[in-house]
């Protein structure tokens, strides 16, 4: 694991560099993905092909962590958040594929760019965060590219659209 790099110092060029490259391989991968399940749901059930991509990830990430105690990883101090936040990704994983199987990817994407707006309001009443006018006029402009990604009242919005929203809200 690496060091936090303290504030006033520059990080290494490699460093940087790897970054750079990791983000980049991710971007690629997740793109991929969600290429290979817009492809995928011309041919496959949703729940099938969600129950397969959280089957592999889980086989993938055994062999990649090599847990010398495999019931340890299943071990939490909180484990009715743990099944609710599987519950969540569940619920987040079939309405992104149902909606990428229904929409063009891009538009599910930039709906789920909402997620930050969203959570900025919900900041308010669930954590009792202040949010200033600017985040509020902020959160208003992130919305209305929402709205004309969606182009409400012209015909054109799919209600699947509301299912990427539905990833993005939960």
């Amino acid at each position: 694991m690496t060091e936090p790099v303290p504030s006033g110092t520059r990080p290494d060029r490699g460093s940087v560099l790897r970054g750079i490259g990791l983000i980049l391989v991710s971007t690629l991968i997740f793109s991929a993905n969600d290429t290979l399940i817009k492809w995928l749901t011309q041919h496959q059930p949703v729940p099938q092909l969600v129950w397969a991509r959280f089957f592999f990830q889980f086989l993938l990430l055994l062999l990649l962590i090599r847990p010398s105690r495999p019931l340890a990883l299943f071990r939490t101090r909180k484990p009715w958040l743990q099944i609710a936040r599987g519950v969540l990704m569940l619920v987040c994983s079939l309405l992104f594929v149902s909606a990428v199987s229904r929409i063009p990817i891009a538009a599910a994407a930039a709906i789920g760019m909402a997620n930050p707006l969203i959570a900025t309001l919900l900041a308010v009443p669930l954590l009792g965060e202040p949010i200033g006018i600017r985040r509020i006029l902020a959160v208003i402009v992130g919305f209305i590219g929402v709205l004309l990604i969606l182009r409400p009242g012209m015909g054109v919005m799919d209600p699947a659209a509301l299912l990427a929203l539905g990833v993005a809200s939960f």
